[in-house]
């Protein structure tokens, strides 16, 4: 084995060891496969903890495990090997994790049962379609994942290793599973199946504290779900649940909980003071009872529902939230606690049917993003104007007039949508607003645009088409940075002077005078 070859052996063999090392071990690796075990343990823990093989069948590397005996960690990955070899992983009696996915190994690696010290075994996408029923005899065993296989069935037998806590079985084919006597398990993923029941058995892991089932066809929840005093995360996402059993309430150390494409109609939160993440969207609520119990939480998602009211809830005790979305519903307010949320960072009612914003909005001090998009808004509050925090206002598809000469209090605001809307002039307040990035007046009532459109330098989005503009600022040069300027479907008779490269969306009727320097597009849309 020449030493050229051995280097490149070894950059293979161990990806993270520096290029000095490999120099000095390169000479040891002349005479690989007469080093002895004492070398190679010297070798192994001065510079790394991970042995990594890449590829397998190029450089035969398996059959060089014998001669590491104290090896910690294998990962096996992006190999081409079509076997493992037994004998040679006999010889491994201290390994602790192995890791083969992605292997076309074509079924489970029988040898691997006589790694008696193994804690961890990951073999996923492996096209596995049985585990094997001494799989027992791996006592030690604590972490197992068989994610991204063809099972169907788990063996009884598997429970005997009283040890593991975590077990992945996620994007495999059962439609049923016996998981009784897995008392230890704490992590359970049994998400992308054919599951039509809840496992009960589920029920009596006591230790239990994530659980996700995600994607299975799952219709009801066992009143016994609440025995789960220890659960901590439970995803139940795409299934076909009606409704919670009382019992749910008992589940007091939820911190993450998310139900979302289900079809639930009503949920009364129970004593859930830990819980941070809710997710409860595209169901069919109409309801939602006593919120004011989530004193912890920071996200909520009770988007695409049937929401009508919210008044009855204080939304005061939520003083944690930062996200909520509630679009894709059929709200007519907000409630006036909602302006309680000091800390609530983005807020998005888009598509629902409000007719105003609460009147002392300016209690979401904290707020960053407003989107209230296709509702039936005729006006903005002025003391929404005064969240110095907000960088994004989405205000499209309403029925706005006019803009508060406030706004140039949003000294922070870098993107404005007002389109589809009815205003017929832009207060110059708004052009004092030099941190804007995009603003769009697309689709309203506009006959006039000031010159001081250049005040606004960090300009790189304009949209005025679908207006009655005649007259428009004739030069721009000093929006250096704008990158698309869109004024189809206007009056306008003189394409802007602009001294970028900048793309300019006009009707084929404008006359052109423009500069070489710029793209051009001829369009008869809005195109931004």
């Amino acid at each position: 084995m020449s030493l050229i070859k051995d280097k490149h052996f070894l950059q293979i063999l161990f990806p993270r060891l520096p290029t000095t090392q490999l120099i000095n071990c390169a000479v040891v690796c002349k005479q690989f496969y007469e080093t002895t075990h004492t070398l190679w343990e010297k070798i192994l823990y001065k510079d790394f903890d991970e042995y990594t093989v890449r590829k397998l069948d190029q450089y035969n590397a398996l059959r060089t495990y014998k001669y590491l005996y104290a090896l910690q960690k294998i990962r096996e990955r992006f190999g081409h090997s079509s076997e493992i070899r037994g004998k040679s992983l006999e010889q491994l009696s201290e390994l602790k994790t192995l890791n083969i996915n992605y292997q076309d190994i074509k079924g489970f690696p029988m040898k691997i049962l006589y790694l008696s010290s193994l804690e961890e075994l990951s073999i996923m996408l492996c096209d596995i379609i049985e585990i094997p029923k001494n799989i027992y005899k791996l006592k030690k065993l604590q972490r197992l994942n068989l994610a991204k296989n063809k099972l169907k069935i788990l063996p009884g037998q598997l429970f005997n290793t009283s040890l593991l806590s975590e077990l992945n079985l996620g994007h495999n084919e059962f439609e049923t599973i016996n998981l009784y006597g897995f008392t230890s398990i704490v992590t359970l993923t049994l998400s992308y199946n054919k599951l039509t029941i809840f496992p009960e058995e589920i029920t009596s892991m006591n230790k239990l504290k994530i659980l996700d089932l995600n994607h299975n066809k799952i219709n009801i929840i066992p009143d016994k779900i609440g025995n789960l005093k220890s659960l901590e995360e439970l995803n139940l996402s795409y299934n076909k649940i009606g409704e919670l059993p009382n019992e749910f309430q008992n589940l007091v150390n939820l911190t993450y909980l998310t139900l979302d494409h289900n079809q639930l109609t009503n949920i009364t939160f129970g004593q859930f003071k830990k819980l941070k993440t809710l997710n409860l969207s595209c169901n069919r609520l109409i309801s939602v009872t006593n919120i004011d119990n989530l004193i912890s939480l920071e996200y909520i998602d009770l988007q695409y529902n049937q929401l009508t009211d919210l008044e009855h809830e204080d939304f005061g005790y939520l003083k944690y939230l930062e996200y909520m979305n509630l679009q894709h519903n059929l709200l007519q307010e907000l409630p006036s606690t909602m302006c309680k949320l000091s800390n609530l960072k983005s807020l998005n009612i888009y598509n629902n049917k409000l007719c105003k914003l609460p009147r002392k909005c300016d209690g979401w001090s904290s707020l960053e993003y407003l989107n209230v998009l296709q509702n039936q808004l005729t006006r903005i509050p002025s003391r929404l104007c005064d969240i110095k925090t907000l960088r994004e206002l989405h205000l499209s598809g309403n029925n706005i007039i006019t803009l508060p000469s406030q706004i140039s209090n949003l000294i922070n605001l870098e993107v404005l949508t007002i389109c589809g809307n009815k205003v017929d002039m832009v207060p110059d307040e708004l052009f004092t607003l030099t941190k804007l990035r995009i603003l769009n007046f697309c689709d309203n009532e506009l006959k006039f645009f000031s010159k001081n459109i250049n005040k606004l330098v960090n300009l790189w989005k304009l949209d005025v088409s679908l207006n009655d503009l005649s007259e428009f600022p004739n030069d721009l040069s000093n929006l250096t940075k704008l990158s698309s300027l869109n004024i189809t479907d206007n009056q306008i008779r003189e394409i802007p002077h602009i001294n970028n490269d900048c793309c300019i969306f006009f009707d084929k009727k404008m006359p052109i005078r423009i500069g070489d320097d710029l793209k051009i597009e001829q369009a008869n849309a809005c195109s931004i």
